[in-house]
């Protein structure tokens, strides 16, 4: 796991509230991953999540296919 700077838990915040999530306590940051950076974040109702932030724009690509499919598992 990696030490965050008081600067990138701000942006990890921020980007977190965009999306409707509103992060509590310490964060948990993973960067050994080449596509994505992995955040484990608790929200303000108790929940944790895992957040996976692409480092390249075109690794956004495979989000929309990969949601896809978690929905169609869900149901």
């Amino acid at each position: 796991m990696t030490v965050v700077t008081t600067a990138d838990t701000s942006q990890l915040y921020a980007l977190a509230a965009r999306h409707g999530l509103k992060l509590h306590g310490p964060l948990t940051v993973n960067e050994l991953g080449l596509d994505y950076r992995i955040v484990i974040a608790t929200v303000d109702d108790g929940r944790r999540w895992v957040l996976r932030i692409p480092r390249r724009a075109e690794v956004s690509a495979k989000v929309e296919p990969e949601a896809r499919v978690l929905a169609m598992l869900k149901n």
